[in-house]
């Protein structure tokens, strides 16, 4: 596909851009148009990961866009931003121009408010959709609680502190650490003790080693502040309630393991691979275990059905977490970090790929560290800001 700008710009008028991608253009189905709904399985192409060893030995599902558009058109289109400490911290990395106060004006212009839903005639020929709907209110209606028995499903790396309300009744927290236990100071301090070269992918080099250092200090920097996020809870009006590790500090790697260029990459989540991902995990179900306690939830009979109010203390805790947690909502970023080359960067902050004239990576996978949010508006927010980039970069020329 050639897509030619159709502006008065006379540079741009100039410019054609050939699109490259995996899979087949979309019939722009409801499910790729109503937020939330999953979308059709022929646009998700599925890998699987090598054992995790901190989830006893589970593989995981990797998912990845097979359509043109890529995760834009898979996405669950929860368009919400991180807090402007976690892109301050890209800046602090070793970015200059990617702090909050540069990124506002590109999540400003990314933003579609006049983006309109479908049509009531679709809501209501969708059979199923509205019924399920329909359900859901005549029970808030009537007073009848959606939940009964409730399944926390902890998931790592999801992706500001708010709360905000989405279609169909969900709720999404997202909690500071300090808001998550009271003991998080203990937590930062045990972190600072923890020796990352062992939690590194083997063959990581000694700049990848210093990059993550930086990194991890700067995602301590969070954990000690009130106003960035490290944990979002979703509440959806289902049996599970998911809760998610927005700033694990654990790394993974994808490698590349055959000559055949069609063979699938070998992914490696590494979970739990540094220590205080789990530390944090049972403070997020203890919390949850607070939620689900709290008098008016206790007044509709809502209960904890598994792992169920049998497990208790931090032992038992821990291991059930590690037999059902999932190691990513949908949201991997990081593995062509924007960082300095001394850091072990792939792209320096104009997305230039180091050692390779022409060429620049734009999407999830240069942010430094993943926001607090759902990451489709700052991969948005990025590619504003590289279109400018680029275009200054060709008027230089």
């Amino acid at each position: 596909m050639v897509v030619k700008w159709q502006k008065p710009d006379a540079f741009e008028n100039s410019v054609s851009v050939l699109v490259i991608e995996y899979g087949p253009l979309d019939n722009l189905e409801p499910e790729l148009l109503v937020p939330g709904l999953p979308p059709p399985a022929e646009y998700n192409r599925k890998y699987t990961s090598v054992p995790q060893p901190g989830l006893d030995n589970h593989t995981q599902t990797v998912n990845s866009a097979a359509v043109v558009g890529g995760g834009t058109v898979i996405n669950g289109m929860f368009f919400n931003r991180g807090s402007a400490a976690d892109y301050d911290a890209w800046e602090q990395l070793g970015n200059p121009g990617w702090a909050w106060k540069d990124l506002l004006p590109y999540f400003k212009k990314a933003s579609y408010p006049k983006y309109l839903y479908p049509t009531p005639d679709w809501f209501f020929n969708n059979q199923s959709w509205s019924a399920e709907q329909l359900a859901i209110y005549y029970q808030n209606r009537t007073g009848r609680c959606l939940f009964q028995k409730l399944t926390p499903a902890l998931i790592i790396c999801a992706s500001g502190p708010d709360t905000q309300a989405y279609l169909s009744g969900t709720t999404v927290a997202f909690l500071s650490l300090q808001r998550l236990t009271n003991h998080y100071r203990r937590i930062i301090q045990s972190a600072k003790k923890v020796e990352l070269a062992k939690t590194l992918p083997s063959g990581a080099g000694p700049t990848i080693l210093k990059g993550y250092k930086a990194q991890q200090s700067a995602i301590l920097t969070a954990y000690a502040s009130p106003d960035a996020a490290v944990h979002e809870l979703a509440a959806a009006g289902n049996e599970a309630v998911p809760l998610v590790l927005i700033k694990p500090l654990s790394r993974g790697s994808i490698l590349i393991n055959s000559t055949d260029p069609l063979a699938d990459p070998v992914i490696d989540y590494g979970t739990f691979q540094h220590p205080t991902d789990i530390q944090v995990a049972i403070a997020m179900y203890k919390k949850f275990r607070q939620f689900v306690a709290a008098e008016p939830w206790k007044a509709v009979g809502l209960a904890e059905s598994s792992p169920g109010p049998s497990v208790q203390g931090d032992a038992a805790i821990e291991a059930a977490i590690r037999n059902i947690t999932v190691s990513s909502w949908q949201h991997p970023v990081g593995t062509c970090a924007m960082l300095p080359r001394k850091l072990g960067g792939v792209v320096d902050s104009k997305l230039r790929v180091y050692g390779v004239k022409g060429l620049r990576v734009v999407d999830a996978s240069v942010m430094p560290i993943i926001p607090a949010t759902h990451t489709s508006s700052t991969v948005y927010a990025v590619a504003e800001k590289a279109a400018d980039l680029i275009k200054q970069g060709r008027r230089k020329t």
